[in-house]
C-alpha cells in the first residue's frame, strides 16, 4: 500500500512542477522558495486523492488469500488502467484550461461536453493532438510504474491459510490509516480544496490545488442553483426585484446619511460571535443576566436593535457580512473556491483603501471552505488554531474564545502601533457552538451558559483595549454570524425569534450613542460601513447603507426550502415547497412574498453565473 501512495504523491508532485512551467508568466519571485511552499501545501490534497486509490487494492490485499492470483492481477490491471487514464485526461485538461479560466478543473468542462462541438472549435487542432500525446504518456507511464510495483512487491498466495490470522490486527491499523488519510486527518474539518490556500497570491493557491480532487469535490456539491425558484420569467423579474436593486444604490447623497463615527478612517474590529442570537442579551430583552458586559457596552455604543441573519449557518453568515453576499437556501457560495474570487468584500474595500487586514479564528480555518474564502477576498493575513500551543486546544473546536480574545487585544495593539496604516482586524468566536464546552458554569443551560462565558471572555477583552491610547480611535462591530434556536418554542425555522441577531458598534471612535430600530440585515454591514468611511460599495448590489434617510430598509433571510421578508409592514416566512405561507405578521403580506420570491431568484441566478 505505501509503495502506491508514494508513487501517485510523486506524480502529483511531477505535475505541481508541470503546472507551474506551463503557466509561467504567472511566475513570482523567488520561484524555487513558492514552489517548495506550493509542493508542501498541496501535499494535503495530493495525500487524499492518493489515499482514495488504495481501498481496491487493500481489499485485493486480503482476497488473495481466497481468490486466485491470477484473477486478483487481472483486477488489479484494469483498475491502474483506469487510475491511469482517469488522472492523465484530469490533469492534462487542467492543464490546458487554467490559462483561459484561471481556476482549477472543476465540474464546469462537464457542462460544455453535452456540446461537444462548440467546445472542440474553441480550440486548435495542434493543441488538441498535444493534448492528446500528453495524456497518453502520462497514463501510460503511470500505469506501468503501478503495474510494475504490483509484479515486484504484492505479496504470493500463501501456502498455508492457517497462520494468516497473525495479520489481522497489521490489516485493522492499515484500514484504520486509509481512512484518516482519505478524511485528510483528525480534525474537525475534512478535506477540502481551501485546505491548501496558503498564498496571498492566487495563482500559488491554484497552483497547489489537486485538479482530480477539486473536480470531484465541485461533482460533490455541484447544484443546479436555480431549480425549483425560478418563479417568474426574466421580464417579470426585473420589474419585481427593481425596488430591491434601488436601495442598494439609493444613498447618493452623502448629505442624507447620518455620521456616527468620529472620523472616517478609524481602526476597524469587527468580531463574528458564534451563535450570538439576540434572545440572550439582557439589552435586547432578555432578564437573566447573562451578558452584563454587552449590555454595559450597549450604553456607550450604537445598538442595531432589528438586525436579522441571512441565513443558519457559520459559513453562510461569514459570506453575508464580510462579502454583503446573501445566503442562499441549499448550499454556500464559500465552499466554491472559483465563484468566491468573484465576491466583493470589506476586507478588499479596505485594503485597496490602505488598511492592513487580518483574521483570527481558534478553530480550523479550513473549516467548510473558510481558508479559501478569506484569502480570495482579501485577507492578507490568517491566524488559526495552528498559531496556538497544543495546551490552549482546549475544546471540541478548538482554542476557547477566553484565550483567543486575550491573543486579540494583544496582537491588535501590536499592529495598530507597528504599522503607520489603519488596521482592520476580524475574528469568528467558537465557544458558543455545540457542544457548548466551556470552563465555567453560570447556567444549566448550555447554550446560555456559553453566552456567559463568552459575554465574560468579551469584558476582559474590551477592558484591555479601554487601557491603551487606540481605544480612542477604534470602532469595534459585534455581530452574530447566525441565531439559534432558543427559546425552542418561539426561535424556531419560520419565525423571526430564530434570526434575529446581536449587532451592536462601539468604541472611542464611534460619536453617535443610543438604540436604531432600523430593518437591518447582515448584508447591510459592509454598505454601512463603508458609506460612514466614505469609501463605495457600488460593487455590492445587495447591501444597503441604512443610516441613509433616502434607504427603504429591509431583510432577508432564507434556510433549506424557505425564505423570510420583513419590511416595516411586518415579516413573513414562505415555504418554497408547499407554497404557502409559514408565518405573518404585519400587512402586506402578498407584496413580502412577491418580493422575497424576486430576491431569491435574482441570487441564485446571479451564483449560477459566477
Amino acid at each position: 500500500m505505501a509503495g502506491i501512495y508514494l508513487i501517485l504523491l510523486l506524480y502529483f508532485l511531477i505535475w505541481h512542477g508541470l503546472f507551474l512551467l506551463f503557466n509561467y508568466k504567472h511566475w513570482p519571485d523567488p520561484l524555487w522558495k513558492e514552489f517548495v511552499d506550493v509542493c508542501y501545501h498541496g501535499l494535503k490534497l495530493d495525500s487524499v486523492v492518493s489515499a482514495y486509490m488504495l481501498p481496491i487494492p487493500f481489499i485485493s490485499l486480503l482476497l488473495i488469500y481466497i481468490l486466485p492470483r491470477r484473477g486478483i492481477d487481472l483486477f488489479l490491471r484494469v483498475y491502474y488502467a483506469i487510475i491511469g487514464i482517469l488522472l492523465a485526461i484530469i490533469f492534462t485538461s487542467d492543464l490546458l484550461l487554467y490559462g483561459y479560466w484561471h481556476f482549477r478543473l472543476d465540474s464546469t468542462p462537464l457542462f460544455y461536453l453535452q456540446h461537444p462541438t462548440g467546445a472542440i472549435d474553441s480550440v486548435n487542432a495542434w493543441m488538441i493532438i498535444g493534448a492528446a500525446l500528453g495524456m497518453a504518456v502520462a497514463a501510460a507511464l503511470l500505469i506501468r510504474i503501478l503495474w510494475g510495483w504490483h509484479r515486484r512487491f504484492l505479496p504470493e498466495q500463501p501456502k498455508h491459510r492457517r497462520y494468516t490470522f497473525i495479520y489481522t490486527p497489521g490489516y485493522f491499523l492499515m484500514a484504520g490509516l486509509i481512512f484518516v488519510l482519505i478524511r485528510g486527518g483528525l480534525s474537525v474539518a475534512t478535506a477540502n480544496v481551501g485546505m491548501v490556500y496558503h498564498s496571498e497570491k492566487q495563482f500559488l493557491n491554484h497552483a497547489a490545488i489537486n485538479p482530480a480532487f477539486s473536480l470531484v469535490y465541485s461533482l460533490k456539491t455541484e447544484r443546479d442553483f436555480t431549480k425549483g425558484y425560478l418563479f417568474f420569467d426574466e421580464k417579470t423579474l426585473a420589474q419585481n426585484y427593481d425596488f430591491l436593486a434601488q436601495q442598494a444604490s439609493a444613498d447618493t447623497d452623502p448629505n442624507k446619511t447620518e455620521k456616527v463615527l468620529t472620523h472616517n478612517r478609524p481602526h476597524v474590529i469587527l468580531l463574528l460571535l458564534e451563535s450570538f442570537s439576540a434572545n440572550p442579551i439582557g439589552a435586547l430583552g432578555n432578564s437573566l443576566g447573562l451578558t452584563p458586559h454587552i449590555d454595559s457596552l450597549v450604553n456607550e455604543g450604537l445598538l442595531f436593535e432589528q438586525t436579522y441573519a441571512n441565513s443558519f449557518r457559520t459559513d453562510r453568515g461569514m459570506a453575508s457580512i464580510l462579502s454583503a453576499f446573501p445566503a442562499q437556501p441549499k448550499t454556500s457560495i464559500i465552499k466554491y473556491p472559483a465563484k468566491c474570487q468573484s465576491l466583493p468584500s470589506i476586507a478588499r474595500s479596505l485594503s485597496a483603501n490602505g488598511y492592513t487586514t487580518h483574521m483570527l479564528y481558534g478553530g480550523d480555518i479550513n473549516f467548510a471552505g473558510m481558508h479559501s474564502y478569506l484569502t480570495a477576498t482579501g485577507y492578507r493575513r490568517i491566524v488559526d488554531l495552528s498559531s496556538f500551543d497544543a495546551i490552549h486546544r482546549l475544546s471540541k473546536w478548538g482554542v476557547p474564545d477566553e484565550i483567543t480574545l486575550e491573543y486579540l487585544a494583544k496582537d491588535y495593539l501590536e499592529q495598530c502601533r507597528q504599522s503607520n496604516k489603519p488596521v482592520f482586524y476580524t475574528m469568528l468566536t467558537l465557544s458558543s457552538h455545540e457542544p457548548f464546552d466551556v470552563p465555567t458554569k453560570r447556567n444549566e443551560n448550555p447554550y446560555l451558559n456559553s453566552i456567559a462565558y463568552t459575554d465574560e471572555a468579551l469584558g476582559h477583552f474590551v477592558s484591555q483595549l479601554k487601557r491603551s491610547s487606540e481605544w480612542e480611535n477604534t470602532l469595534l462591530i459585534l455581530i452574530g454570524d447566525h441565531g439559534y434556536p432558543y427559546p425552542e418554542d418561539k426561535a424556531t425555522p419560520d419565525r423571526p425569534e430564530k434570526y434575529r441577531i446581536l449587532h451592536l458598534w462601539a468604541g472611542g471612535a464611534l460619536e453617535k450613542k443610543g438604540r436604531l430600530s432600523t430593518i437591518c440585515s447582515q448584508t447591510d454591514v459592509a454598505a454601512t460601513l463603508l458609506s460612514q468611511m466614505g469609501f463605495d460599495h457600488s460593487d455590492m448590489p445587495y447591501s444597503k447603507n441604512i443610516l441613509s434617510a433616502q434607504v427603504e430598509p429591509y431583510a432577508f433571510f432564507s434556510v433549506p426550502n424557505l425564505f423570510g421578508f420583513v419590511d416595516k409592514e411586518g415579516i413573513t416566512t414562505w415555504d418554497c415547497d408547499s407554497k404557502q405561507t409559514l408565518f405573518n405578521e404585519g400587512t402586506h403580506e402578498e407584496r413580502r412574498i412577491l418580493l422575497g420570491k424576486a430576491y431569491l431568484q435574482n441570487l441564485l441566478m446571479d451564483v449560477s453565473k459566477r
